[in-house]
Formats: C-alpha cells, sequence, structure tokens
C-alpha cells in the first residue's frame, strides 16, 4: 500500500492583503505573512503534517491581484498610507506564487481556476472544479480564508461529496479571522481557527441519521474509533458508544435470550446503553462536544421502545413478561427500520417465549423451550398448516382446531412418557430431579395446549411461512413480492399485540 498523499488546498481572494501575524490559541504558534494560506502551512508543518502537493483556487481577478508579483497601483499605494505603511517607490507586491516557492521549494504548487459564482452556472463550475483536483484516497487540508462567501460551504459540501465518493479523509479546515485582529505593536495579531470541527458534526449528524433511519450504528461506531485514534473521545461517550455498538449487534444477530454479557444479550445491552447514557446526561459539561450529546438524545428516543414491559395477572399474581418484552420491542424495531428478515424472526420466536412466559416455564431454557414448549406449539402449527394447504378439504374452523388441540396432545403425551422413563431408569439423583421438574413443565403445557387461542396458532402458521420464504433466499415456486413481506410484518406483529391484549396481557406505561 502506497503513502498517502496529502493535500493542501486554498483559496486566493482579490484583497490587499498586508502582513500580519497569524496565531493558533493554545500554542506558541506565530507567523507573521500577509497570507493565511502560508501561515496554515507552517502550522502543519510544525505539528509533523507535511505536505505532499497545494491547490490554490483563484478566480482570474485573483490571479491578477495576488498570485503573481507585480507593482503597486496608485490606489494601493494611497489605501497602504492609510493603514501607516510606507511604500518605496520601486517595491512590488509579492504574489503568493512565489511566497510559496520560498516556504515548500519541494511541493509542488497547482494554481487551479474557478469562475467567481455569479450564477447557477458559475456555482455548478466551481463544484465540479474543486471536486476533480481531489484524488482518490487523499489526505485533504483546506484553508477557506480568503474566498467569497459561498466558498465555505461549498467546500464543506464537496469534501463530504468526496468522502463518500472517492474515500479521502480530512485532516483540517482553517479559518484566519482577519477582521477580528488585534493591534499589537503596531501590527495585527489574527486567530487562524481551526474548523474542523465542522465537518466533524456533519459526520456525526449523518452517522446518527443513519442509525434513526435504519437502525444502524456502524457508522457511528467508525467515527467513534477515528476519534480514539485522534485521542478525542472521553471515557463516558467511550462507554455510551460502545455500549450503542453492542445493542445494535446484539439487535441484528438476534441476541434474544437474557444473559450477563452486553455482547450475548439484547436486554444486557440496553441496560447498559442506558445506564452509561444516563450518567452522560448528568455530566454534559464533561463532554468533548455539546453538539454529540444532542444527537445522543435523538438516538435515545428511537430506543425509549426498549423500556416497554409487558405482564399478566395469574391467580392474583403479577408476572412479568421479560423476554416477550424483549421480543416485542426488536420486533417494532424491525418493522420501523425495514429489517424484516429480523422481525419475522423475532416475531416467531416471540410466540414461543411468550407462551412460556404465560404459564410460568422457564422460556429461556433451551430445553424447556425446544421440547416442552416448543414441540406440542409447534407440531400444532405445522398441523394447522398441512391442512390449510390441502385443497380438496375445506374443514370448518371447529373442526380443524379439535385436530390441532390433539395433535399438541399427542406431542404432551408423547414427551410425558420419555420423562416417565428417564425417571424411572436414571442412575442419578440429579437427573430424576431434572426428569421430575420437565414432568412437572409438561403438565403446564398441558393445560396450554388446551386453552390456547387458536388465534395465535393461525398466526403463528402465517409466521412461519413468511420466515421460511425468507431462510430460504426465496428459491420457491410461488415467489413473494418484498413489499408483501415488509407489510405483512406489520400486520401480524400488531395481531399478536391484539392477541396478548385480549389475553389479559398488560403494556405498562414507559418510564424514562
Amino acid at each position: 500500500m502506497g503513502k498517502v498523499c496529502r493535500h493542501f488546498m486554498a483559496v486566493l481572494g482579490t484583497s490587499l492583503y498586508t502582513d500580519c501575524i497569524y496565531e493558533v490559541e493554545g500554542t506558541d504558534f506565530a507567523r507573521q505573512t500577509p497570507y493565511a494560506q502560508l501561515a496554515v502551512l507552517k502550522y502543519l508543518e510544525e505539528q509533523g503534517r507535511s505536505t505532499d502537493k497545494i491547490s490554490i483556487l483563484l478566480t482570474d481577478r485573483a490571479k491578477e491581484q495576488n498570485w503573481f508579483s507585480r507593482a503597486y497601483t496608485e490606489r494601493e499605494k494611497e489605501q497602504l498610507t492609510g493603514r501607516g505603511m510606507q511604500i518605496k517607490p520601486e517595491e512590488k507586491k509579492t504574489g503568493l506564487s512565489e511566497l510559496l516557492k520560498e516556504a515548500c521549494p519541494h511541493v509542488p504548487v497547482t494554481p487551479v481556476r474557478i469562475p467567481e459564482g455569479r450564477s447557477q452556472e458559475e456555482l455548478d463550475g466551481i463544484f465540479e472544479t474543486i471536486y476533480g483536483i481531489i484524488k482518490p484516497g487523499e489526505t485533504v487540508c483546506f484553508d477557506f480564508t480568503h474566498g467569497l462567501r459561498n466558498i465555505p460551504m461549498q467546500v464543506l459540501t464537496i469534501i463530504h461529496y468526496a468522502k463518500a465518493l472517492k474515500h479521502i479523509k480530512v485532516d483540517g479546515m482553517y479559518y484566519g479571522a482577519y477582521e477580528l485582529g488585534e493591534k499589537r505593536d503596531g501590527i495585527s495579531h489574527v486567530r487562524l481557527l481551526d474548523m474542523t470541527m465542522c465537518s466533524e458534526i456533519l459526520n456525526w449528524t449523518s452517522a446518527a441519521e443513519s442509525f434513526v433511519e435504519s437502525g444502524n450504528s456502524a457508522q457511528i461506531w467508525s467515527l467513534y474509533g477515528t476519534g480514539k485514534q485522534k485521542g478525542g473521545r472521553k471515557t463516558r461517550e467511550d462507554a455510551v458508544i460502545k455500549s450503542l455498538h453492542d445493542l445494535t449487534n446484539c439487535i441484528s444477530t438476534c441476541r434474544g435470550k437474557t444473559e450477563d454479557s452486553p455482547e450475548k444479550s439484547i436486554r444486557k445491552a440496553y441496560e447498559e446503553f442506558r445506564g452509561h447514557y444516563e450518567l452522560m446526561k448528568k455530566h454534559q459539561e464533561e463532554m468533548s462536544a455539546a453538539p454529540l450529546a444532542r444527537l445522543f438524545d435523538r438516538i435515545w428516543e428511537e430506543l425509549k421502545i426498549f423500556l416497554q414491559k409487558w405482564y399478566v395477572i395469574k391467580d392474583g399474581r403479577k408476572i412479568p413478561l421479560d423476554s416477550t418484552s424483549t421480543g416485542a420491542a426488536v420486533v417494532r424495531w424491525a418493522v420501523e427500520k425495514g429489517q424484516t428478515q429480523l422481525g419475522f424472526t423475532a416475531l416467531e420466536e416471540m410466540i414461543v417465549t411468550y407462551v412460556g412466559e404465560c404459564c410460568g416455564l422457564p422460556a429461556e431454557d433451551q430445553d424447556v423451550r425446544e421440547t416442552i414448549i416448543g414441540g406440542p406449539l409447534g407440531y400444532m402449527i405445522h398441523t394447522y398448516g398441512a391442512y390449510k394447504k390441502r385443497k380438496n378439504e375445506n374443514l370448518p374452523e371447529e373442526e380443524l382446531e379439535q385436530i390441532c388441540r390433539r395433535a399438541g396432545e399427542e406431542k404432551t403425551a408423547e414427551r410425558e412418557e420419555e420423562l416417565e422413563k428417564m425417571k424411572r431408569k436414571a442412575g442419578l439423583e440429579k437427573v430424576r430431579d431434572i426428569a421430575g421438574e420437565m414432568l412437572e413443565y409438561n403438565e403446564r403445557m398441558k393445560h396450554v395446549v388446551r386453552e390456547i387461542p387458536m388465534e395465535l396458532i393461525r398466526l403463528a402458521s402465517s409466521i412461519v411461512q413468511y420466515r421460511n420464504t425468507l431462510n430460504h433466499f426465496g428459491f420457491q415456486k410461488n415467489v413473494m413480492y418484498y413489499k408483501t413481506l415488509q407489510g405483512n410484518l406489520k400486520k401480524l406483529y400488531e395481531q399478536m399485540l391484539r392477541i396478548m391484549e385480549s389475553e389479559g396481557a398488560v403494556l405498562e406505561q414507559m418510564m424514562e
């Protein structure tokens, strides 16, 4: 991999520039020169940020006035006298090209003509010209001190355009605030302002917008990594961004089980994010940038759906549906962010979880989930779907319901027989205890099979079909339109919530 080219770009204006001393706040840097471009180049040099090539953007008039050395006009002599400067009769005005050759003798310098921007056509010309001289993969530093008022906005736009299409990096954006200079010892002292934060704010804004639209935190994570390389971000911000990264990756990889690690559990990652975010809010004065705090306020609004908590009342007791709540939040997230496959996966698993939690079964236990709950429930769903596919049969729903329940009863009976056998023949007491516990769970599942609403079985049957077509990459006889999948995810999710509410499930009021 070759060396990255460091490209310094600047605008040259038409004003009568005179010597001033450019300074950078918080440093000992000071450079006396009439041109801010030279000051920026020397400042970069002192920081060890060498320049490989220089491009100076200039209009025809700027080229005439300030690029080449020339004699002063009588009017300019009068202006300089008014500023307290005495010009010798044969003294010439030194152009920027000559000073650049002296200051950077080994760096190629290219003057680049741009129009003045008096029309849309000329503005488009400026855009294309600047974009055209930026090469893929370069590191760009830009000084827009001497540009017309429209130049800074155009430059910022072009740089971000080039970042997307040419994969450039921005090493700095500078402005010499000449109009705010202070006279000391007969010469103006001018602050050289680092405006790179404007580009960084745009980066973070774009990343936050990407997150809000798609639920993807990759852009935020990438910016965070860049900031860490520069030694930029503080500890609280580190924790917030890392936990957001964990959360979105747990969501996208369907980590629905409640675990201790935020890298294996949506719920744990959300709790970590919430804790770090609230701590960051309490100490906003320590944050590196206030705009970042406001962007995370917007991100927090999107994540409030994970505050939702469902519960049911059974025998006078409030039974929390924690895993069901996580599943419901993820499905809603998938609907809002257009993550259709994730949504159908979460919705199908949410049904298994809901059935288990409602009857007091440990729905996160793999054995209980797959055999005690998933076995009979899956058989009921499969039976319903199989009968519905038979074109020659048109069974009444009442009869189909009886067939489905018998199918579920068969599975619970099979499981009961297996567990009884295990309990009788197990040589270890621990195995006998496990079999006894599973038998108790299976007994509860028998009640579920008898009482589960058929609306839930019908819903689950539809979800299985959609999930299958997604998982099989659409390689089926009757390929569904993507709009069908996207639209039906939302409808089936809403149907699931209505079934839960009809069964007595309650959604607690969100508390921030």
